[in-house]
């Protein structure tokens, strides 16, 4: 939509339009613009109602498309792409209180709908699902257990790494896929866990002395 004229006066438009019974197309000519130009200045609450259905519209629609396999695949290959891992790197420093909020709150949102539950229980009643549990259980044998604070109700003991660990909120601690040997996952849940411990402790553990 152009900008509004200036030197087109809503009291004049109206003027003409209901007491000397122009046309939208009559005040359009007479003053060289088109004529929804003289409906939307006639309504000005028609243009907000507009807008509105507009922005809806539009985020349904970028909803759907983000869906789509080719839209997928088309982020898939960019964010594989050298400069879509520079820039996701250089986002996530920028943004990583805005990241932890997010993840947490919609971590735990998704992680207690029935289709996510079901989707859990159905997988770990597989033989696959049982099997990775094994291997799962075997690995943390293997690792360290130096926790950097207490225990409280309901939460889980999250390893950071192969030897320490912060004991976070159990629904955070299952909503957020991750793994320590391979990394996957690591940086996002990591960045919530360590807003558990303090920031001495973090001071500690960056710099080696525990």
């Amino acid at each position: 939509m152009s900008a509004k004229r200036e030197d087109i006066y809503d009291f004049e438009i109206r003027w003409k339009y209901e007491v000397e019974g122009w046309t939208y197309k009559e005040i359009a000519d007479f003053y060289g613009v088109a004529s929804s130009t003289i409906y939307w200045r006639l309504h000005p609450e028609k243009m907000k109602e507009n807008n509105d259905n507009n922005k809806d519209y539009m985020k349904e629609y970028l909803r759907v498309y983000n869906q789509t396999k080719r839209e997928k695949e088309r982020k898939k290959k960019w964010r594989e792409s050298d400069g879509g891992k520079e820039w996701l790197k250089y986002y996530r420093e920028d943004h990583k209180e805005e990241a932890k909020e997010y993840i947490k709150e919609y971590s735990i949102e998704y992680n207690q709908t029935d289709k996510r539950k079901a989707t859990i229980k159905e997988y770990q009643q597989s033989d696959k699902g049982k099997e990775n549990s094994r291997k799962s259980k075997s690995k943390r044998r293997e690792l360290g257990f130096i926790p950097l604070n207490k225990p409280f109700k309901n939460s889980h003991a999250h390893h950071i790494d192969e030897v320490h660990i912060i004991y976070i909120p159990a629904e955070i601690h299952n909503s957020i896929y991750h793994n320590v040997w391979t990394g996957e996952g690591m940086e996002d849940i990591n960045a919530i866990a360590f807003g558990y411990i303090t920031e001495e402790t973090f001071d500690k553990l960056i710099a080696g002395e525990i």
